[in-house]
């Protein structure tokens, strides 16, 4: 990780050396700009994240893992809220794509059923702060939006990453 973005998380409680040990970090999603490691939330949905990558094999931290106090913020409603996810290991990036994709997927096809009411609802959002470490240069997505254009963005990160 670039020195600055490992300053920010020493800074509210995470010791970088533990990082080494992973190639995927589902952080907090208020990591990057919490005052104290108290300030720390988790989004519900890195929980459900967290465990699928590493049931697709990977080496994955979370909050808890990285033996922070972090709450977790349960939200209602039909949104999907990821956190902020490190790819520490650009060559894993593929597979993470696939996870997500997957859980965007299963959200899609939910969304799809016959609604019981005729209550109209609003279309559920992704939220997912995503940052892919290559090197000394980090790719940065910070999203916020409806979950097929979030699997055709992460798709041709995918595909570029493969090739």
């Amino acid at each position: 990780m670039i020195q600055a973005e490992i300053d920010k998380l020493r800074k509210i409680g995470f010791d970088p050396e533990k990082f080494k040990e992973y190639q995927v970090l589902c952080l907090p999603e208020n990591a990057e700009y919490a005052a104290t490691a108290d300030d720390l939330f988790d989004a519900s949905g890195a929980a459900d994240l967290s465990k699928r990558l590493k049931a697709a094999g990977l080496k994955c931290a979370n909050s808890f893992d990285l033996k922070s106090e972090a709450k977790v913020l349960e939200r209602r409603g039909a949104d999907l809220w990821l956190g902020l996810v490190w790819i520490l290991d650009s060559f894993v990036t593929p597979i993470c794509v696939g996870v997500v994709s997957a859980l965007l997927t299963s959200m899609m096809q939910r969304r799809s059923k016959p609604a019981i009411s005729d209550i109209q609802q609003p279309e559920p959002k992704v939220h997912l702060k995503l940052r892919i470490l290559r090197g000394e240069d980090i790719t940065s997505i910070d999203y916020n939006g409806d979950p097929e254009t979030l699997n055709r963005l992460l798709n041709a990160i995918g595909k570029k990453n493969r090739t």
